[in-house]
């Protein structure tokens, strides 16, 4: 499973209009046809929200990338601009016989370049494995396991995500389209090479592993009352009774688990809305 070759796949951006990132690298590529340089591979170029793109906002009606779960797909009582937009890319996807989503992103956290990954399917956990341990500064994160992604990289068996950060929201930031850029590259050198049976078969992959996500400290009224915690950075180690937030007070919130965790997406200002403050991790290697 692990050398399975993969042939066509679909690079998408701007699925949230404010990362300019994802939006940038695809139109330099479909400008500079960077695609020509892998023979063995049919790229598929997607810019996911017109609409949010052109208004430089993260979406229209309701985030893009929570609308692509099968039943709602299959609603069509459910109205609005993503939703219609999802439906579209889902039949865009399957008309043309994907077999690997790349889905491009960028986060307002220290998360440097990050890969997220559907489930544990072995050639995705050796691409992840092979990028990490020949790039240490690229982690791989995977979600909790859900029967039903509302992702847009759900809408293939083979789906994975590079989140880069800290890049501000609603601007070009060329060190990021850049980094960007080179990571994309990687993965297609790695696929590339995967047709021919020429990539290594490694035996595990260190993956941080999302367990839960925790919300800021508000008041009745919903109003954040405290700021997260200096010392918590992302991944890196929080130990049972570590501060996590103090408010202006200074009355300090702990983490309250049993365990040690690896925070992530910490102060993602776009989850602010989603009741989110960061998602904690475990850090597990895994065989492949």
């Amino acid at each position: 499973m692990a050398r399975q070759a993969i042939r066509s796949l679909a690079i998408i951006g701007g699925v949230h209009g404010n990362e300019r990132t994802g939006v940038e690298v695809l139109r330099q590529w479909q400008r500079q046809d960077f695609s020509s340089q892998f023979p063995g591979l049919k790229c598929h170029y997607f810019l996911a929200n017109p609409k949010a793109i052109a208004a430089n906002q993260r979406y229209i009606d309701r985030d893009l990338n929570r609308c692509f779960r099968q039943r709602d797909l299959n609603n069509t009582a459910l109205g609005g601009y993503e939703y219609g937009q999802a439906r579209q890319l889902a039949r865009q996807i399957a008309e043309a016989d994907i077999d690997l989503i790349i889905d491009l992103h960028t986060t307002t956290a220290a998360m440097g370049t990050t890969l997220i990954l559907n489930q544990s399917q072995p050639v995705l956990l050796n691409l992840a494995a092979y990028l990490s341990q020949a790039d240490p500064s690229i982690r791989v994160l995977q979600y909790a396991p859900q029967a039903d992604l509302p992702y847009i990289r759900g809408l293939c068996e083979l789906g994975l995500t590079i989140e880069l950060g800290p890049v501000p929201q609603g601007i070009n930031d060329p060190t990021a389209i850049a980094t960007t850029q080179r990571t994309v590259v990687k993965i297609l050198n790695y696929l590339q090479a995967l047709t021919s049976g020429n990539t290594p078969q490694l035996n595990n992959c260190t993956i941080y592993q999302q367990i839960e996500t925790v919300d800021y400290p508000r008041d009745e009224t919903g109003q954040i009352i405290a700021d997260i915690s200096p010392q918590i950075k992302d991944y890196q180690a929080i130990q049972p009774g570590t501060p996590l937030f103090t408010n202006r007070r200074g009355k300090i919130t702990p983490y309250r688990g049993r365990s040690t965790v690896y925070p992530v997406f910490i102060g993602e200002a776009a989850y602010i809305e989603k009741g989110i403050a960061m998602a904690l991790t475990q850090r597990r290697t895994i065989a492949i």
